[in-house]
């Protein structure tokens, strides 16, 4: 028998293929064999495809351009840790030119800068210049290298744990190390609000101690003086998902601003999916920039706010969205922003504008605080002509307030926006369904003639006996021929609801 190192390296990559680096670094970023229907990550075990290049150069070889599709850069001191892995790329260009997925989490506590000798400053001015990136000079002084002695010594920085000057220096060895790596298609950046924003020199010299003078002419003159990064070109960017880390201004409650995410935005002309991830998102996102925002398809707000102005100015500036969750993990009205947060009614009534194009629709409202008073839920899609898959939670329909027909009559919401459901839909997911069934269900069951592309019924309940309604519900499904799993054979997490289809 044929040992697996006698095989052609054709039919070993093959063989390596179904290996992977590690698991999924996002949510975003698995792939559809990555998942089963119950929601369960998949395939093999961390770091199995690098073990088996260890096992010898003939193996490590073949492997060689599938080791580095996936790269991670995290942990404390993360300035020293960007610029160790620019060197490695800048050395090893056959590496670079492999990765596919980046994920960076930018520590918000101490950034490393500190620990920069001269000579780091030197190789980051020559890999900025290599790359076309330009930046603000003074922020990473650089002396003359002649004599040994300064190329080993610690940079002395103008303003040390100037929280602002660690934001742009982030920013600057961000897009010097993306720059090197144009064949990213997805990325995934883990940091502090205002990370990627426009600076300006005023925004820097503020906080320079008390030598400040904000009546001094030249520093009001520098308050308007931008300090230009360059932006470094993807080509091949489709995914990008950005997540807030706590740092330094816990009460800070503007998330992403409208100039941070076009700046993002404008990384590669073809990115269609976006994943802003425990962000908040405020009104002054209207007044920004559009970026590109007009090539997102794929849209997932797992944010704790969004205003009502910022979800509409969103909804209008994407062209053509074919998948939207909204996911909010909490409920909370900011007085320092005056905006109040955007209500799943008034989300649906904002994507109107996508009826014709969105296909997946992912609406939650089990996270927001008890706090939160939820006023108007989901009432009808029937206006979504295109819409086929559909996760929804109980919350989300009924709302907080009992609904009425004048005086007396309650009206059950879930029976009314089951009934308003496209003939286009093919799976439903109604997520933390009553224990009492709807009327709406018994409707749905009866008539799938009027939705001739159901497939799929998820009712997420506790799976009861045979005699139970819920079962009984579930049969009814099973007899027309319409796929209706119990809790156990269901995905319940919305954000990868969608990803085993």
């Amino acid at each position: 028998m044929a040992q697996l190192g006698d095989l052609p390296p054709e039919l070993i990559l093959t063989i390596f293929s179904h290996l992977r680096l590690g698991l999924p670094m996002h949510d975003l970023f698995v792939w559809t064999r990555d998942i089963d229907e119950q929601g369960r990550i998949t395939g093999v075990r961390w770091n199995d495809l690098l073990n088996f290049s260890l096992l010898n150069r003939h193996f490590r070889q073949i492997v060689s351009d599938k080791l580095y599709t996936q790269i991670r850069i995290q942990g404390k001191l993360p300035i020293t840790r960007l610029v160790s892995f620019l060197r490695f790329i800048t050395a090893h260009p056959e590496a670079a030119a492999d990765v596919r997925q980046v994920y960076i989490n930018l520590d918000p506590g101490r950034t490393g800068s500190g620990y920069l000798r001269q000579k780091d400053i030197y190789f980051i001015q020559t890999a900025a210049e290599n790359s076309g990136i330009t930046y603000p000079q003074e922020i990473f002084p650089c002396e003359d290298l002649a004599a040994d002695h300064l190329a080993k010594r610690l940079i002395e920085l103008v303003n040390p744990g100037c929280q602002e000057e660690e934001h742009l220096r982030l920013q600057v060895l961000v897009a010097i190390l993306l720059a090197h790596l144009r064949g990213t298609q997805e990325l995934a950046l883990t940091c502090p609000y205002g990370v990627f924003r426009n600076f300006a020199r005023g925004n820097l010299a503020k906080q320079r101690g008390s030598g400040f003078d904000p009546d001094d002419e030249r520093v009001r003159f520098a308050d308007e003086t931008p300090m230009f990064v360059g932006k470094p070109w993807l080509p091949q960017l489709f995914s990008l998902v950005t997540t807030h880390i706590a740092g330094t201004e816990p009460f800070r409650p503007i998330g992403f601003e409208g100039d941070e995410l076009a700046n993002l935005l404008c990384l590669g002309s073809k990115t269609s999916r976006l994943c802003l991830d425990d962000a908040g998102v405020d009104f002054r996102l209207q007044k920004g920039p559009i970026g590109n925002w007009a090539n997102i398809s794929h849209l997932t707000l797992t944010t704790r706010h969004i205003s009502i102005a910022a979800m509409q100015s969103i909804a209008n500036h994407c062209s053509a969205l074919s998948t939207f969750k909204y996911l909010p993990t909490a409920w909370e009205s900011f007085g320092i922003t005056h905006s109040t947060q955007a209500e799943p009614g008034e989300v649906i009534h904002a994507l109107r504008k996508h009826a014709n194009t969105l296909r997946t629709l992912c609406i939650s409202s089990s996270g927001y605080s008890p706090r939160g008073f939820l006023s108007m839920p989901v009432s009808k899609l029937d206006c979504f002509v295109a819409l086929e898959n559909l996760w929804i939670d109980n919350r989300t329909i009924t709302g907080d307030l009992p609904a009425v027909q004048g005086t007396l009559i309650r009206v059950d919401r879930r029976e009314k926006l089951i009934m308003s459901l496209p003939p286009s839909i093919k799976r439903l997911h109604l997520h933390n369904a009553s224990y009492v069934p709807s009327g709406g269900l018994y409707w749905l069951a009866g008539h799938t003639e009027l939705f001739p592309n159901l497939v799929r019924v998820e009712l997420d309940w506790p799976t009861g006996d045979d005699n139970t309604p819920e079962e009984v519900i579930r049969k009814l499904f099973l007899q027309v021929e319409v796929d209706a799993p119990t809790r156990r054979g269901m995905i319940r997490d919305a954000r990868l609801w969608d990803r085993y289809f």
